[in-house]
């Protein structure tokens, strides 16, 4: 009887992590999943990423100011800087945030919706799939793939 329970412990032990390990949403950026060496986050129903996914992947130039612990993503006359823990500007306007920036394990992790919204992009959330589907010519037909 000690086996079957000690089993069945294991059993719903390993069905939990899976359950977690699934649970971190993915990102599809016109129709090509991003892929990020650090899981997902949420917060506040609000998908954290790591800055360089999200800023390389839509094409920024990025620069890190380790003296104001700022990070500043420039593309095509638009500018965001997000402020470590606090203030977030999109071309120098103040930009109230549900979720700051910050720091975990030294990577800095930004929010998703705010960052792409703010370089043009369409964002649209299945929460079925969990996936967040972006769109970075939201005048175009894209067709999501996953």
């Amino acid at each position: 009887m000690r086996k079957f329970n000690m089993s069945l412990m294991i059993l719903i032990l390993v069905l939990f992590i899976a359950g977690i390990a699934q649970a971190s949403p993915q990102v599809v950026l016109d129709g090509q999943t991003l892929d990020s060496d650090v899981p997902l986050m949420m917060e506040n129903d609000r998908t954290l990423v790591p800055l360089r996914t999200i800023f390389e992947a839509l094409g920024a130039d990025v620069h890190w100011d380790d003296t104001t612990r700022t990070v500043t993503a420039t593309k095509e006359g638009t500018e965001i800087k997000l402020v470590i823990g606090g203030a977030a500007y999109k071309n120098g306007e103040p930009v109230n945030l549900d979720v700051p920036a910050r720091i975990i394990h030294d990577r800095t992790i930004v929010p998703l919706q705010f960052v792409s919204e703010a370089m043009g992009c369409k964002v649209d959330w299945d929460g079925a799939a969990q996936m967040v589907i972006i769109t970075s010519n939201p005048g175009d037909n894209m067709v999501k793939i996953g």
